[in-house]
């Protein structure tokens, strides 16, 4: 079960930025997803915030762009034509936060009332119970107000999305556990094979 957040601009304008659940609810041991959407926008050209979580609770696995910069595709030597900030290579998650995600369209994007996708961010689930996530230091900019942010203040801000891991569901096996599992079977159907084979050959020689 997810609660989603909804982060509403001044009525001076209906920008709106939320957080909802997408593909399987979360499990312990098991990744979910979690969207930040945007709509009711002109000329978007940046938007950031900063992502804080209960470490105890979940891991970050990864921060991808969603639909509103990837449209602009790579160039002719496969970079993207975007900005966009993913998980460092060194872990600076560990406590918490995971500060400065942001994403800069190559050319300012005009977004209507349908949500637009800018980002996805990937969790694993560490325990049971519920998992509170939080994104703060939320900036908008746009065409006008760049390199400033747009005028009026969000709230709430932090936005805050709620997840619920229920306790009645197996956790799933780790990767290592896979492995030793299939090897396991592997070395068991090879004694049966050659129990078999011995069998065969000594009723061959009565």
């Amino acid at each position: 079960m997810l609660v989603a957040g909804l982060l509403c601009a001044s009525p001076a304008s209906a920008t709106s930025i939320s957080l909802s659940l997408s593909g399987n609810p979360p499990v312990v041991g098991g990744q979910f997803h979690v969207d930040v959407s945007i709509q009711d926008i002109d000329a978007l050209t940046l938007l950031q915030f900063d992502l804080l979580f209960d470490p105890d609770a979940v891991s970050v696995a990864s921060i991808e762009p969603g639909h509103l910069l990837t449209q602009f595709g790579v160039d002719a030597n496969g970079d993207e034509q975007f900005l966009f900030t993913r998980l460092p290579d060194t872990d600076t998650s560990i406590d918490g936060i995971v500060a400065g995600i942001f994403g800069l369209p190559p050319t300012p994007v005009d977004v209507g009332a349908q949500p637009d996708l800018f980002a996805t961010l990937t969790f694993v689930a560490k325990q049971a119970g519920p998992i509170i996530l939080n994104l703060s230091n939320i900036g908008v900019a746009t065409f006008d107000s760049f390199p400033g942010f747009l005028d009026g203040d969000f709230t709430p801000d932090p936005l805050q999305v709620v997840a619920t891991v229920p306790t009645d569901v197996n956790p799933v096996p780790e990767p290592s556990t896979v492995v030793l599992l299939g090897t396991g079977l592997i070395t068991a159907w090879r004694k049966h094979r050659t129990g078999s084979r011995n069998k065969s050959s000594r009723m061959a020689s009565l």
